[in-house]
Protein backbone atom coordinates (compact mmCIF):
# COMPACT_ATOMS: atom_id res chain seq x y z
CA UNK A 1 0.00 0.00 0.00
CA UNK A 2 1.37 3.52 -0.80
CA UNK A 3 0.94 6.17 1.64
CA UNK A 4 0.10 8.96 -0.70
CA UNK A 5 0.71 11.97 2.24
CA UNK A 6 4.55 11.19 2.02
CA UNK A 7 4.59 11.00 -1.49
CA UNK A 8 2.73 14.77 -0.89
CA UNK A 9 5.44 15.79 1.07
CA UNK A 10 8.21 15.02 -0.62
CA UNK A 11 6.43 16.53 -3.62
CA UNK A 12 5.70 19.69 -1.62
CA UNK A 13 9.41 19.64 -0.49
CA UNK A 14 11.30 19.06 -4.03
CA UNK A 15 9.44 21.63 -4.92
CA UNK A 16 10.03 24.11 -2.01
CA UNK A 17 13.83 23.47 -2.82
CA UNK A 18 13.85 24.00 -6.77
CA UNK A 19 12.14 27.31 -6.08
CA UNK A 20 14.96 28.35 -3.51
CA UNK A 21 17.69 27.47 -5.82
CA UNK A 22 15.97 29.33 -8.65
CA UNK A 23 17.99 32.31 -8.30
CA UNK A 24 20.96 30.76 -7.36
CA UNK A 25 21.46 28.54 -10.48
CA UNK A 26 19.84 31.48 -13.04
CA UNK A 27 22.85 34.03 -11.67
CA UNK A 28 25.26 30.85 -11.57
CA UNK A 29 24.30 30.19 -15.45
CA UNK A 30 24.42 33.58 -16.37
CA UNK A 31 27.77 34.50 -14.63
CA UNK A 32 29.28 31.26 -16.12
CA UNK A 33 27.77 32.72 -19.59
CA UNK A 34 28.88 35.95 -19.22
CA UNK A 35 32.52 35.34 -17.93
CA UNK A 36 33.66 32.52 -21.00
CA UNK A 37 31.58 33.40 -23.67
CA UNK A 38 31.87 37.51 -23.22
CA UNK A 39 28.43 38.01 -24.11
CA UNK A 40 26.11 40.62 -22.63
CA UNK A 41 23.77 38.87 -19.89
CA UNK A 42 21.60 42.36 -19.98
CA UNK A 43 20.15 40.51 -23.39
CA UNK A 44 18.50 38.06 -20.94
CA UNK A 45 16.41 40.77 -19.28
CA UNK A 46 13.19 40.86 -21.36
CA UNK A 47 13.47 36.83 -21.07
CA UNK A 48 13.71 36.96 -17.02
CA UNK A 49 11.01 39.19 -16.98
CA UNK A 50 8.52 37.39 -18.82
CA UNK A 51 9.22 33.99 -17.05
CA UNK A 52 9.01 35.88 -13.79
CA UNK A 53 5.38 37.27 -14.81
CA UNK A 54 4.40 34.20 -15.83
CA UNK A 55 5.23 32.03 -12.98
CA UNK A 56 3.79 34.97 -10.89
CA UNK A 57 0.69 34.27 -13.05
CA UNK A 58 0.88 30.39 -12.62
CA UNK A 59 1.28 30.50 -9.15
CA UNK A 60 -1.74 32.60 -8.18
CA UNK A 61 -4.27 31.39 -10.19
CA UNK A 62 -3.34 27.87 -8.44
CA UNK A 63 -3.35 29.76 -5.03
CA UNK A 64 -7.11 31.67 -6.38
CA UNK A 65 -8.52 28.67 -7.89
CA UNK A 66 -8.64 26.34 -3.85
CA UNK A 67 -9.45 29.97 -2.41
CA UNK A 68 -12.32 30.33 -5.03
CA UNK A 69 -13.24 26.38 -5.07
CA UNK A 70 -12.36 25.14 -1.71
CA UNK A 71 -13.92 21.65 -2.17
CA UNK A 72 -11.01 20.96 -5.23
CA UNK A 73 -9.28 20.13 -1.19
CA UNK A 74 -10.87 17.07 -0.67
CA UNK A 75 -9.27 15.24 -4.03
CA UNK A 76 -5.72 13.87 -3.25
CA UNK A 77 -3.76 15.13 -6.48
CA UNK A 78 -5.32 18.46 -6.64
CA UNK A 79 -4.38 18.77 -2.75
CA UNK A 80 -1.22 20.47 -3.51
CA UNK A 81 -2.42 23.16 -5.91
CA UNK A 82 -1.57 25.69 -3.16
CA UNK A 83 1.97 24.03 -2.05
CA UNK A 84 2.67 24.47 -6.12
CA UNK A 85 1.51 27.66 -6.14
CA UNK A 86 2.99 29.08 -3.36
CA UNK A 87 6.30 27.31 -4.56
CA UNK A 88 5.74 29.18 -8.04
CA UNK A 89 5.16 32.59 -6.03
CA UNK A 90 8.43 32.40 -4.43
CA UNK A 91 10.33 31.01 -7.91
CA UNK A 92 8.90 34.52 -8.76
CA UNK A 93 10.50 36.32 -6.74
CA UNK A 94 13.97 34.57 -6.50
CA UNK A 95 13.38 35.53 -10.62
CA UNK A 96 13.85 38.89 -9.43
CA UNK A 97 16.26 38.75 -7.83
CA UNK A 98 18.29 37.22 -10.62
CA UNK A 99 16.89 39.62 -12.74
CA UNK A 100 17.92 42.39 -10.06
CA UNK A 101 21.60 41.08 -10.97
CA UNK A 102 21.66 40.98 -14.37
CA UNK A 103 20.85 45.10 -14.06
CA UNK A 104 23.58 45.93 -11.70
CA UNK A 105 26.08 43.66 -13.32
CA UNK A 106 25.66 43.71 -16.93
CA UNK A 107 26.54 47.50 -18.98
CA UNK A 108 23.70 48.96 -20.31
CA UNK A 109 25.00 49.37 -23.66
CA UNK A 110 27.98 48.10 -24.88
CA UNK A 111 30.84 50.69 -25.62
CA UNK A 112 31.55 51.75 -29.07
CA UNK A 113 35.15 50.78 -30.71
Amino acid sequence: MVNYEARGEAHVLGLLAISAALPFVTIGVLAVVARFWKTNPRVTLPWLRALRWLTWLIGLSLVAAVFAYPHLLAFPHLALYPSIGMSLLAASAGLGISEDWVRRKAPASLPTA
